[in-house]
């Protein structure tokens, strides 16, 4: 019912402004914009256009899904970490915790700096978008996982970028609320919430797999194969995944927009459409 009201709100907006008869509005809108030579914004496919949804869709749930294998990329190393002379990469101590205390406080870091992240998140994304906060997500994500690489020298300045690297890892609430934008029946939103929490659940079991078939390479090694992951997810995003936006009156600017960040410039409208409307 949403995509029908979206659609014959578009067609009225063509027959207001281009004099379109009744009779023809029960045209879709996919069809209505090609015939007066306008495109439709991305937001607006988005809104009307079920394989636009699925290939926005995708991207969105790789991107939680690398960002989840990021986080977790280490985990089953902290054991050997904690452990001054276990292995040449262990710290030198942990002080002035434990073995026992140390294993549990390096993780502690991050969820720490996830909680935190997670609890403004998705209201910032209210406000600046959801593209924006998720690409900051995935770019702040892959800075602080390459800095758990060059701080892994010393306890507290790693557990330091841990925390770090946590803070920047509150995509899944965005995320959430990118579904909420798209879909208004609850059975069918609690069906891509499942989707998406799902690929976070594999993902956090992707991280440790990884590090125990990376374990002869170092025990840092992995936080390479997170950059890259983070890095893949932010193009990935960044090129296919849709802004969500409000329905607005068709545009009259011919130009498109070409940033990973605005969706909302594609509308295009031909100077040769100005003279029906007597302009």
């Amino acid at each position: 019912q949403t995509n029908q009201k979206l659609q014959r709100t578009i067609i009225q907006h063509y027959t207001f402004r281009f004099g379109m008869s009744d009779q023809d509005e029960n045209l879709k809108a996919s069809s209505a914009a090609p015939l007066f030579g306008a495109r439709m914004a991305r937001y607006q496919r988005l809104a009307t256009d079920e394989n636009a949804r699925t290939y926005s869709l995708r991207p969105l749930n790789f991107g939680i899904f690398a960002d989840a294998v990021t986080g977790t990329i280490l985990q089953p190393n902290y054991a050997i970490l904690a452990s001054p002379g276990a292995d040449p990469d262990s710290f030198p101590n942990t002080n002035p915790f434990d073995f026992s205390s140390a294993t549990y406080f390096i993780p502690l870091t991050a969820l720490v700096g996830v909680a935190i992240a997670s609890s403004f998140t998705g209201q910032l994304s209210d406000r600046v978008g959801r593209k924006r906060i998720l690409l900051s997500c995935f770019l702040g994500s892959m800075a602080g996982t390459a800095l758990k690489w060059f701080l892994r020298a010393n306890f507290w300045p790693f557990c330091a970028a841990n925390f770090v690297n946590g803070l920047m890892s509150g995509g899944l609430p965005v995320a959430l609320a990118y579904i909420g934008d798209l879909f208004t029946d609850p059975h069918v939103k609690e069906g891509y919430f499942g989707a998406l929490v799902g690929c976070f659940v594999l993902g956090n079991s992707f991280g440790g797999i990884i590090a125990i078939l990376m374990a002869e390479t170092g025990l840092f090694a992995p936080l390479w194969v997170g950059v890259a992951l983070e890095f893949a997810a932010f193009v990935i995003c960044g090129i296919y995944l849709i802004e969500p936006g409000k329905l607005k009156p068709l545009a009259r600017d011919d130009n498109v927009a070409t940033s990973m960040f605005d969706d909302d410039a594609e509308v295009v409208v031909p100077e040769t459409i100005s003279w029906v409307d007597g302009r």
